[in-house]
């Protein structure tokens, strides 16, 4: 099961905002070249919209000439901490992608 876990910092002063915008690992994502990803999502349900009332999402995204498939679940949160479960998969086809996320 793959999962995406997300936290959330509260910062205490101004300076430490400046400290983490000076550090080396974000100034050299500053330096580093541009690049352009155009990008179309889509959103699946069924016709009832069973997937919204259970909160899970499936999604086709166009990222430049890839299609990537994702399905995420409901999202657990804790103060600052919020995690689910997250699953996909590059296809150009919706079947096999779906057979891949959602085994039988």
């Amino acid at each position: 099961m793959g999962k995406e876990i997300e936290l959330k910092y509260a910062l205490s002063s101004a300076a430490q905002a400046d400290e983490i915008l000076s550090s080396e690992l974000v100034l050299s994502e500053l330096d580093a070249p541009i690049r352009t990803i155009r990008m179309s999502s889509t959103y699946y349900d069924t016709l009832d919209g069973r997937l919204i009332k259970e909160k899970i999402s499936l999604r086709r995204r166009q990222e430049n000439d890839e299609v990537v498939y994702t399905v995420k679940t409901p999202k657990f949160s804790d103060g600052a901490l919020s995690a689910r479960g997250e699953w996909q998969v590059v296809s150009d086809n919706f079947d096999d992608a779906l057979l891949f996320l959602i085994p039988l």
